[in-house]
């Protein structure tokens, strides 16, 4: 996701309670996102009275403490999970070549 439409940010909290996995792996399909973005997605969010948590989006540990952050805050909030796009796959992880692609025979016998 290169960025966050803007009706996500204006989400009303007083309707219902949300949360926003956002996979921030800095990648679009055309390149580095920063071809195409430079505003700070969580400070936007921040300003709007959400609830921002920036994670390792690789590490479960991590995810289970910000989903239960998230449960008890009363603000919707938005986890920006850091991750490398095509993880693991030595010839495409972290390249938009991952959209797409056929996987390489090596990116097949990766160990996670």
């Amino acid at each position: 996701c290169t960025t966050l439409i803007p009706e996500e940010i204006d989400y009303s909290p007083k309707a219902v309670k949300i949360n926003i996995f956002w996979d921030n792996n800095g990648i679009s399909i055309d390149g580095e996102t920063t071809i195409t973005v430079s505003d700070d997605q969580l400070k936007r969010f921040e300003a709007s009275g959400w609830q921002t948590i920036a994670i390792n989006g690789h590490d479960p540990k991590a995810i289970k403490i910000a989903i239960s952050r998230a449960k008890v805050s009363a603000k919707p909030t938005l986890i920006a999970c850091n991750t490398i796009i095509g993880f693991g796959a030595p010839t495409l992880g972290g390249s938009n070549k991952v959209h797409g692609a056929y996987p390489h025979l090596m990116d097949l016998r990766c160990k996670w």
